[in-house]
């Protein structure tokens, strides 16, 4: 990919995450509890 088209492509990504900060601040927010049921399902085959 050329250096524009890459610089192109993280200024979308960069201005489509700031339209949106509480669903990064959500997801990148730790987990202090685990749910047994979502735990399940990382293990289950």
């Amino acid at each position: 990919m050329p250096p524009r088209e890459l610089f192109d492509a993280c200024k979308a990504f960069v201005d489509r995450i700031n339209t949106e900060p509480f669903a990064i601040i959500k997801r990148l927010w730790p987990k202090l509890e685990l749910d047994p049921d979502f735990e399940k399902l990382l293990v289950s085959k």
